[in-house]
């Protein structure tokens, strides 16, 4: 298989599971503000996420610390059988780095 297949099949593997993390702590709608958020702050979609984990990470400052701390665990669960391949460990590096803040 191609190295750009590849490279497609993670994206898009991160993205199904960011929103599949979404829907089960906050359903249809948090997805859409998640949604709307980060095309709002940075004219981007989700699957741009996985080459830019920066973009991803500036959006949390608008969603609750809890929802926040939720959502990154629930990604690094579900992506943890993936992170041998470097591509999926570097995201979750980016990950990590959110700062989930409380809001008030």
């Amino acid at each position: 298989m191609a190295i750009a297949d590849m490279h497609l099949i993670r994206k898009a593997l991160v993205t199904l599971t960011i929103e599949q993390a979404l829907l089960e702590i906050g359903g249809t709608g948090l997805l859409n503000e998640v949604l709307r958020i980060l095309y709002e702050k940075s004219q981007c979609y989700l699957p741009d996420c996985f080459d830019k984990p920066e973009n991803f990470r500036k959006i949390w400052n608008e969603i609750d610390e809890g929802t926040c701390n939720m959502m990154v665990d629930l990604v690094k669960e579900k992506l943890e059988e993936f992170a041998y391949q470097k591509p999926i460990e570097k995201f979750l590096v980016g990950l990590n780095q959110i700062k989930c803040v409380t809001r008030g």
